[in-house]
């Protein structure tokens, strides 16, 4: 079959809902997309887009059709905490406060940019006594993000609350909770719910990693190009050269960064050790409805019984597709892996697409037609196994049929939940 077909065949995958729901506009919530590790907002990188690539723009496609969208900008290599905090602030307004606990337990500053919002509105009652929800769809790491926002929305924090009261500072009001209706949906695409083994992989190499990455953040700033190539954003680590420093007094004082060396960044969160710690604190909320695609881009050898990749799989990801597909005992962090993890996208292991399952008792239920969605549960859509992981949002694609027809059907789908 021709691999130009295989975005109409997934697009199909709606058909897994009921027909009442796929057919009826219900709410009108606007939809928050939220990108994954080394993203980027929207026209940060000048015609590339996160959503789409360099042939389609899915979210002025959604606009054109009359839909209220926003593409969330968080740090590209930051913890899913300080991701989660700064999505808060780029949608509702406001300066970024991380929080005075975990900015004094993780050596950075507390605040970091000030954001106008790009949809103030939202928590706010509508003119009809409505409350302004949003929808979110998340890519790869954006799914741990949004996990923790939803949280946070929910829940506040317990040890943010203690430490200002403690030391008699304000508190940052996210960390209060009370708003788990802000946030009607979730819908996770090559989620990354328990990791991926290529974490644990460069686990000794990720002190350098955060260095490089960090010394890069700041000669790119320094020489403007942040501005024109790409924005690390990683402000709040206060890695920039002050004013009079001699280099080799910066250098030292980076070098020596107590932040680096911790585990407040994505490299962590994203190996199974750091997503079972996020499991344990961050289970489901019983009013928001989840949702799930599964990713595939290998298939089991008979022989070895290791997984390879597909022909589809784009050619810099395929020793990543080979490695995941052959690394069991090597790369177990501490997690218990097992053959399980074998099959993957080529970035994230099939498994940890579907739903959180190390260190979390969250419920997940697979669609048919004689079910609905449910709140409270992960509403298992099915594995789309003719994209990898990057092609899922529009890079790589070996056929010239767009990916925007799949992604439209989705914002359908949450467009007919109940309001």
């Amino acid at each position: 079959m021709p691999y130009r077909l295989f975005p109409w065949i997934i697009a199909l995958g709606i058909s897994f809902l009921p027909a009442s729901l796929s057919a009826e506009q219900r709410n009108d919530y606007s939809v928050a997309f939220v990108h994954g590790f080394l993203g980027w907002g929207d026209g940060e990188l000048g015609p590339l887009n996160y959503w789409g690539g360099l042939d389609e723009d899915l979210l002025r496609d959604l606009e054109r059709d009359g839909k209220e969208v926003f593409a969330v900008t968080v740090g590209p290599v930051s913890s899913n905490w300080d991701r989660a905090i700064e999505a808060y602030y780029y949608l509702k307004g406001g300066r970024v406060d991380y929080g005075a606990a975990h900015a004094a337990h993780h050596s950075h500053k507390r605040y970091g940019r000030d954001f106008p919002g790009v949809f103030p509105e939202w928590g706010t009652v509508r003119a009809d006594g409505a409350l302004e929800k949003l929808h979110f769809i998340a890519h790869s790491q954006g799914a741990q993000t949004v996990r923790q926002l939803i949280h946070l929305l929910a829940y506040g924090d317990e040890a943010e609350r203690r430490y200002a009261e403690e030391h008699g500072i304000p508190l940052n009001p996210l960390f209060k909770g009370g708003k788990s209706e802000w946030a009607k949906s979730l819908v996770t695409i090559a989620g990354v719910m328990d990791g991926t083994t290529l974490a644990p992989a460069v686990e000794k190499y990720i002190p350098f990693i955060v260095k490089f990455v960090g010394a890069a953040d700041v000669l790119l700033k320094k020489t403007g190009l942040a501005d024109y190539v790409y924005d690390l954003k990683l402000d709040h680590f206060d890695l920039m050269p002050r004013e009079g420093e001699p280099l080799t007094d910066y250098f030292k004082r980076f070098i020596n960064n107590p932040a680096l060396r911790g585990t407040d960044h994505s490299l962590y969160d994203l190996a199974p050790r750091g997503a079972a710690a996020m499991n344990r604190r961050v289970p489901i909320h019983p009013d928001v409805y989840y949702f799930s695609y599964g990713t595939s881009a290998t298939y089991g050898s008979w022989l070895s019984g290791r997984h390879k990749p597909r022909s589809f799989v784009t050619s810099i990801f395929k020793p990543f597709a080979s490695f995941l597909g052959s690394c069991v005992k090597n790369c177990d962090d501490g997690t218990s892996l097992d053959n399980s993890w074998l099959e993957n996208d080529a970035v994230v292991n099939t498994r940890s697409t579907i739903s959180p399952t190390i260190n979390s008792q969250d419920p997940v239920h697979s669609f048919d037609q004689r079910s609905a969605p449910q709140p409270g549960v992960w509403n298992h859509l099915g594995t789309l196994r003719t994209f990898d992981h990057m092609q899922v949002v529009g890079f790589g694609n070996s056929w010239s049929d767009p990916i925007t027809p799949f992604y439209k059907d989705v914002v359908a789908l949450l467009q007919s939940l109940p309001q």
